[in-house]
């Protein structure tokens, strides 16, 4: 009986050895794919994490640049403040249909898009998107565009070409924005003298 006893132990202890084990390889088996599946998604993650609340301020959102740009930073991961006067120089309801289809899209996804429906000119409007949204990137794009109506329409361009600039990079600098990107005017052609 003394013998069978003995075994019996040798035996739980050879169990209780190989199921630490067994289990201790389960633990690191699981770990190393939990990993690998973590690391492989890791970049993902940390935009995930990290853009979720940065806001990018784009100007002229619904105009045929600032629209794709706009999608495309909600693809990667942007929420987008889109800043648009939706002025008749182009079809208004291209552009309706445009920040349609960047609600839509924010809606697909887990990123936000906002529509603000104001001109560039206005510092009040847009001191308020800069306090209310905080920017981390500011994009402008808004401008009066189109060569020939600048003839005709001189203030048009006063208003948002240049007030309208102004008015973001000044804010820019109240609200110490670290990234401006903006593009220049078709309407800007270098030293020309002739008006």
């Amino acid at each position: 009986l003394g013998n069978s006893i003995e075994t019996t132990k040798q035996e739980g202890r050879k169990i209780f050895r190989n199921s630490w084990l067994l289990n201790s390889i389960l633990t690191l088996v699981f770990i190393s794919v939990y990993t690998s599946i973590i690391l492989d998604n890791l970049s993902e993650v940390v935009c995930l994490v990290f853009f979720k609340y940065m806001n990018v301020l784009v100007t002229g959102s619904a105009g045929f640049i600032g629209f794709h740009l706009s999608k495309r930073l909600l693809n990667d991961g942007f929420c987008v403040i889109g800043f648009d006067n939706v002025n008749s120089y182009y079809d208004r309801k291209l552009k309706e249909d445009r920040i349609s289809l960047l609600h839509e899209q924010s809606n697909n996804t887990n990123y936000s898009y906002k529509h603000i429906n104001a001109d560039i000119d206005s510092i009040i409007d847009v001191e308020d998107v800069f306090s209310k949204y905080k920017p981390v990137i500011v994009i402008n794009l808004a401008a009066q565009a189109g060569v020939r109506y600048s003839i005709d329409n001189p203030q048009a361009y006063i208003n948002s070409n240049l007030i309208g600039f102004f008015n973001i990079i000044e804010c820019c600098r109240k609200f110490q924005i670290n990234h401006l990107i903006y593009a220049s005017s078709s309407s800007v052609y270098g030293c020309n003298t002739k008006i």
